[in-house]
Parts: C-alpha cells; structure tokens; sequence
C-alpha cells in the first residue's frame, strides 16, 4: 500500500491524496489514516480517510472522508472560519464527487464536524471510477478562510480536599392545598455557608401534571460574577408511610447568572396525591433538601 500527493493546476488549488493497495487500508479495520500534510489558505491542513467506518443507524461499511487542521499553524485565540470542498475522484470520467462544508477550527478542535461518506460498497463498484486497480484517489480544496480572533474565559475549580458535612433543612407544610399559586417559598436557612430557600411550584411550571421543586442562593449570598460554588444538592420529597422518598441528586455550580437548580418534574401529581405512595397525608408533606459544598471557582 503506498500513496501520493498532488495539486491540480487549474482554478482553486485542490491536494490529491492518491491511495495505491486500497484493499490493504481496508484490511486494517476500523481506523482513521492521514496523508501528508498542505498548504492551504496560509494554513497547513492534511486529509484524514477510514475504509471502514460505520454511521449511525446503518449496518453496512462506510468510506469517511474528512479535513483537520495541523493544529501548531493556528493561535489558541483564533477561530478558523473555513468553507472547503471533500473530494472523491472518479479515475473512469475524469470527474469528481464532491461535499461543500463550512466548518469552524481552532486549537482545541482541529478535526472537521462533517464527515464526506459513501457506502463502500459503492466506492467498490467497477462502474463507480473510484477504485481503479486497486487504487483511489481522495481530495481537499479549501476555498475560503477567516481566522476571527476569540476573547477566552478561564475558570478554576477548586475542589476542597477534605471531605465536607452535608446541610440539611426541612420544609414541612401544613396546609398543602392552601399554598400560593402559582409557587411558594420556604424561609431563607443556611447551608454550606450560604443562604438557601426552596421554591415549590404545586401544579408545576413545566407540565401542569408535575410538581417542581427548586433550591435557590438567596439574594443575602452573592456571589461576584467571577465566582461559583459547586454544591451536590439532594432535593426529597419523604415519603410519611415508609422510607421510599422522591429524591432527586444532582452537582451544581452556582454563580451569580445561575441562581436557582432544581427539576420541573420532580414528581408527577397522580404519585404525589396517591395516599398510598404517603407524600401528602392528611394535606401534609415534608421536603428535605441537603447541600455539600464540593469546591469553589473563579474566573479570569
């Protein structure tokens, strides 16, 4: 198996990428292979081809075909706005079959989106002109480049190392059909050194046939816009009969654009009304809520 690099002469410069011993890429199974790196647009840019890639929802063996950037030819703070053309050459014709992208790239995506497939069966086809004597040609020609420079946020977590107490507070409701519609709120209460209330939508603010419960940072704890706690918050409605409570676990990061964490369908009103499940007995209900502060972070 070997293969060759080309540049055609006439309009945009396309690199051809020539295969020779094709059956021999095939035989490796599953894998991606890189031709030879070129230049392009003031970038360097190579082509990178799988004989034997599979698509979703489809059995049968796929030819991929796709670009990548060499990722030391751009800045870690430029975007690449790119507009390129994936090319399969018909060697019987003197033609081509091509797939037109546009496609974003930078430093820490250097690989295309967009995949160009076609069945391998069909690239097989002695009619087709792709597979000629056991050799294929493959190709690349980027048409248009713009590089947009782009302003980076750095976040860090701090996880804390030692392991932390979880806060815990109860809401129990007396008079459950009696609450403010279209939500109520518990009292504010500490918990992992902030300020806390849940808010209880009984009819739900998503789907009219769930309740929602949500855990809020109250406005007393603010946070400046370059910080955030991670909390692992346990939101559960108990269960008055038995232990089987609706508990809800999650981590979360809170920070001043993102106050508020919880689930629009925490439970559906036909369990949570069921005497028999004991979430609302005699027009009762006791939601318990735990926080465990897990790290801090900032911004720059």
């Amino acid at each position: 198996m070997g293969s060759s690099n080309s540049t055609s002469r006439s309009g945009e410069k396309a690199f051809k990428w020539r295969i020779d011993g094709f059956s021999s890429l095939i035989n490796l199974g599953n894998e991606w292979t890189n031709s030879s790196s070129f230049d392009a647009k003031g970038l360097k840019w190579y082509i990178r081809v799988n004989p034997m890639d599979t698509k979703s929802g489809d059995t049968k063996r796929h030819v991929s075909l796709k670009l990548e950037l060499v990722r030391s030819s751009v800045q870690p703070n430029i975007v690449i706005e790119a507009v390129f053309k994936l090319l399969i050459y018909d060697q019987l014709r003197r033609k081509h079959v091509e797939n037109i992208v546009t496609d974003h790239f930078h430093a820490t995506s250097t690989a295309s989106g967009s995949l160009f497939m076609i069945p391998l069966d069909t690239l097989k086809e002695s009619s087709a002109g792709f597979l000629i004597n056991d050799s294929c040609i493959f190709g690349a020609e980027v048409v248009k480049v713009r590089k947009v420079r782009q302003d980076t946020v750095s976040e860090t977590l701090f996880v804390q190392k030692s392991k932390n107490a979880s806060d815990v507070f109860s809401w129990e409701i007396e008079k459950f059909t009696e609450l403010q519609k279209p939500y109520s709120t518990s009292k504010v209460f500490a918990a992992g050194g902030y300020n806390w209330y849940l808010k209880l939508h009984p009819e739900g603010d998503e789907a009219t046939n769930y309740l929602s419960l949500y855990a809020t940072l109250d406005k007393s704890s603010t946070l400046s816009p370059d910080s955030g706690v991670l909390v692992k918050l346990s939101l559960c409605i108990k269960d008055q009969n038995n232990d089987n409570h609706k508990r809800h676990t999650a981590q979360i990061q809170f920070t001043a654009k993102c106050t508020s964490w919880g689930w629009g369908r925490f439970i559906s009103l036909e369990d949570f009304n069921d005497p028999f499940n004991g979430f609302l007995l005699k027009n009762k209900c006791t939601i318990e809520a735990s926080f465990t502060v897990i790290g801090l972070s900032n911004r720059k």
